[in-house]
């Protein structure tokens, strides 16, 4: 039985695979699907899925894919949509907003496994210092516009779109 989505949600967002998933196994029995969005079950697929539903949608879908074992994330479409920024272009905008000096240096990451909304740097900026202004910090960059993720916008987005904690 195929669950019908309601389109053009309010706060539209993208399911976003990040790893390889085999199409039989995005769609098994029960999950929904979406008009106009068609998967071949023998193909694997990752990145957007071309979903444009509703965020509380987004997360019931992404939740029951978690159970079948498949890495998703609930992206809102403008990620999708828009000009994403190259790591270099989202490290220079970061590196703008931290004290003058200070390093931005990209956290390893394989390019494949790359979020879809940001990037990790690690830094040596005192405002983002660890314990009494030593060590480096941790900063996120946008990938749409490039400004520094807060702590509660990072919340924000992993409860509120992924169910995370």
């Amino acid at each position: 039985m195929k669950v019908k989505i309601k389109e053009n949600a309010l706060n539209p967002c993208d399911v976003y695979l990040m790893k390889k998933a085999l199409g039989r196994d995005i769609f098994a029995l029960g999950r929904p699907a979406a008009r106009g969005v068609v998967i071949d079950e023998n193909c694997y697929y990752q990145g957007f899925l071309g979903y444009s539903i509703d965020r509380l949608l987004g997360v019931a879908l992404i939740m029951s894919l978690r159970r079948g074992g498949i890495d998703a994330l609930n992206v809102p479409i403008r990620y999708r949509d828009g000009n994403l920024l190259s790591l270099a272009e989202v490290a220079a905008k970061v590196k703008g907003q931290v004290t003058k000096g200070s390093e931005v240096l990209p956290v390893e990451v394989d390019v494949n496994l790359l979020h879809p909304m940001r990037v990790a740097f690690k830094t040596n900026a005192p405002e983002f210092s660890i314990a009494n202004g030593e060590g480096g910090g941790r900063i996120v960059g946008d990938r749409l516009d490039g400004h520094i993720w807060s702590d509660h916008e990072q919340a924000e987005y992993a409860y509120d779109y992924n169910n995370l904690l």
